[in-house]
């Protein structure tokens, strides 16, 4: 089988411990209603469709964006990028 990739999911870090402002702003820039998870970890937006997705993330790191990959094979993928 051959292995597959793809970006599944676009990852905003926001350095907080309340998503709520970001998924606010978020919310209105995509224009999709956010729902932070039980933990207050990520918010996910509704009526997404196909890939990649946005997901914002509580960290207590300087804020970034990064890429999340999906695989079916790690160890083809991982040999194919090196």
């Amino acid at each position: 089988m051959t292995h597959k990739s793809r970006i599944s999911v676009v990852c905003i870090d926001c350095q907080t411990d309340d998503l709520s402002e970001a998924t606010a702003f978020w919310s209105a820039m995509l224009g999709k209603e956010g729902q932070i998870d039980e933990r207050g970890k990520y918010t996910q937006f509704d009526g997404h469709k196909g890939h990649p997705k946005v997901l914002l993330q509580a960290v207590d790191h300087e804020p970034r964006v990064h890429l999340d990959i999906e695989t079916n094979n790690c160890r083809a993928e991982v040999a194919r990028l090196e």
